[in-house]
């Protein structure tokens, strides 16, 4: 990946979760109309593998929040 797209990620991780919702839904629509092939077996493993261990720090995280 080039430094422009990795500069690009972390701009994309500082931002409120509002606007990162706003930023991939732009993304998406931008790209939904390329042709690709299909995703091989191993890629979808590894893309559920990053959202359920995204999601599961996620959970640990509002777990350590003091409640109101």
């Amino acid at each position: 990946m080039s430094s422009s797209a990795q500069d690009l990620l972390k701009s994309f991780d500082i931002l409120p979760e509002a606007e990162q919702r706003l930023v991939a839904g732009e993304i998406f629509r931008r790209t939904s109309q390329w042709e690709t092939a299909p995703l091989a077996d191993e890629e979808l493993t590894l893309a559920a593998e990053a959202t359920f261990l995204s999601l599961d720090e996620r959970e640990e995280q509002d777990a350590e929040r003091p409640t109101r």
